[in-house]
């Protein structure tokens, strides 16, 4: 516990009760989960309910909208390749129902899904990476100009030759959406257009 309940009070209290009620109604079910704690979140109010099984993967436990209990992975890994689609077809994994009574068998079946979809999302996840690093190694010795993230990662690149431009951009599933167009810097001119059309323009 990283805080003292002596210390909370008015609304602080309440919430970290009824975090502490479900982490000793999760004990009470089996010996599988005695290693459970309340620990403090980010802001004033903020309480996490943590099971640690004994393979040492750590679980959220939560009650939702409607008293329903969810269970994710402690801490929550954000899979930057994944998509949203990807991560929806990935909860389908979990053919549970949902649980609203604690039951210590839908709780294990429910650890044991969490556990199950991770697995499918690193494996995504480093899949996706691969073939990202392998297109940027295919193309790393012509002379991109690259846009990069605050991390300092490519997401996007443009190489223009001889009227031609040749453009990536890294979708949020790892996609590569790639494109071939004609690109001339021109004037705006009719005799520019003329020009053009007659294969007669000379770009500066």
């Amino acid at each position: 516990m990283n805080f003292k309940e002596k210390d909370l009070e008015g609304y602080e209290l309440e919430c970290y009760q009824a975090k502490k009620k479900l982490a000793n109604d999760v004990k009470a079910l089996s010996n599988d989960f005695k290693n459970i704690e309340v620990i403090k979140g980010y802001d004033r109010c903020s309480f996490n309910v943590i099971l640690t099984m004994s393979d040492g993967n750590k679980y959220e436990i939560n009650k939702e909208w409607k008293e329903y209990i969810s269970i994710v992975r402690y801490p929550y890994k954000y899979y930057q390749t994944v998509s949203s689609y990807q991560n929806t077809e990935i909860g389908k994994i979990d053919t549970s129902k949902r649980m609203k009574v604690l039951n210590a068998k839908k709780l294990l079946q429910k650890i044991e899904f969490e556990k199950l979809m991770n697995q499918e999302r690193q494996k995504l996840e480093a899949e996706n990476l691969k073939k990202i690093d392998d297109f940027l190694e295919s193309i790393k010795e012509y002379k991109f100009d690259y846009s990069k993230d605050y991390n300092g990662k490519i997401k996007s690149g443009e190489w223009v030759v001889n009227g031609l431009k040749y453009s990536f951009k890294i979708g949020e599933d790892g996609y590569i959406y790639k494109k071939i167009e004609v690109f001339y810097e021109t004037g705006n001119t009719i005799e520019d257009f003329l020009n053009l059309t007659d294969n007669k323009y000379i770009g500066k």
